[in-house]
């Protein structure tokens, strides 16, 4: 699981550009942030929490020292607030370039992820991962990650079809 951490523990509402008109609609619940203490819960229980920076930009728009701030940033506080080392980051909105990769490589990140309908790939600075939300259920999950539905998705006829 990837979290951003400047929306972590409040009880704020993960809006950003993109998504903010959703912060009073139905889907509203589904924006509700986790606490520190639910990730290091998860943690415990075998899971990896991993960096999606600190405030969810769009990483090949930013400046050299902004890229570099949300790369080190999120990585220093997740660890700090986890107890663990901090290894991976997601991408967001699964926006990256080279020079993002680089950024990414030199924060100390071992791997990281980006949102994709084709989830082949073994490249460790952008493989592809699956969006899970709050709304999603045992058997929505298991849709989203069987080997079949992912073998659909990354057909050319899939990505046609969703445009």
């Amino acid at each position: 699981m990837f979290v951003p951490t400047s929306f972590m523990g409040g009880g704020q509402r993960l809006v950003w550009p993109g998504i903010d008109h959703w912060a009073t609609g139905q889907q509203a619940g589904e924006l509700a942030a986790m606490a520190w203490s639910d990730c290091r819960a998860l943690i415990a229980r075998g899971w990896e929490i991993g960096s999606h920076t600190v405030s969810h930009p769009r990483l090949t728009g930013l400046n050299e020292l902004a890229l570099s701030a949300e790369l080190s940033r999120s990585r220093e506080e997740c660890t700090e607030q986890l107890g663990v080392e901090c290894r991976t980051i997601a991408y967001p909105y699964g926006d990256v370039d080279r020079r993002v990769i680089a950024a990414t490589q030199a924060a100390g990140y071992d791997a990281a992820a980006r949102l994709s309908s084709d989830l082949r790939g073994t490249d460790p600075y952008s493989f592809p991962r699956v969006g899970i939300y709050r709304r999603d259920t045992g058997p929505r999950i298991w849709l989203k990650t069987t080997r079949t539905v992912r073998q659909i998705r990354a057909t050319p006829a899939w990505r046609r079809m969703r445009g």
